[in-house]
């Protein structure tokens, strides 16, 4: 899971415009630093849901890094602050499975 940090503020700020050129510029940076395979989904406001099928927990952290380090280097910003996002890990089966119901 991906949240875009201060993203309301953006948008509450700046409007749908700004808001707009955050997703965008995320987006593309998800595109650049992923696997062919992976899937970027847009979950809700703030957050992007990234699949990374077959990916081991250090494949995914190796990935979320580098995908965390290239959004601080976009030069979109909230009120002067870099972009950033936090990321969470969770890997099927370990931190949780699917039941058949």
């Amino acid at each position: 899971m991906v949240e875009i940090d201060r993203f309301k503020l953006a948008n509450d700020h700046f409007g749908h415009l700004q808001r707009d050129a955050i997703l965008s510029a995320v987006a593309d940076v998800l595109k650049q630093h992923t696997r062919a395979g992976d899937l970027a989904a847009r979950f809700g406001g703030d957050e992007v849901v990234l699949l990374l099928p077959g990916a081991s927990k250090e494949d995914a952290a190796g990935i979320a890094e580098c995908v965390r380090r290239r959004v601080e280097e976009i030069s979109r910003g909230v009120e002067g602050r870099q972009l950033t996002v936090s990321i969470d890990l969770a890997g099927m089966p370990d931190d949780g499975a699917c039941r058949p119901r």
